[in-house]
């Protein structure tokens, strides 16, 4: 028997592992997750209104703020391989 130390893909606990970390992820840089559903993200600041929503393994990032959009993606980039 061996206990793994992160989740694998092609398991059941991969999907939930990866949201875990994606979710967790976007917290940190500033977002608020939604308490009715568990993809959609907020970010209020000033002048900046960004909403972020996960289905599945796509993400869709939307606002009017193009220079905070473009750090978002660059800070996920750091920690994800993003293909757009």
């Amino acid at each position: 028997m061996c206990k793994l130390n992160k989740a694998l893909y092609r398991i059941k606990q991969a999907p939930q592992a990866w949201f875990k970390r994606l979710s967790q992820s976007i917290i940190n840089i500033g977002f608020i997750g939604s308490q009715e559903d568990h993809s959609p993200f907020t970010y209020k600041h000033g002048g900046a209104l960004i909403y972020i929503l996960i289905y599945v393994n796509d993400i869709l990032i939307m606002g009017y703020n193009d220079f905070f959009i473009s750090f978002i993606v660059a800070k996920l980039h750091v920690e994800f391989a993003l293909g757009y």
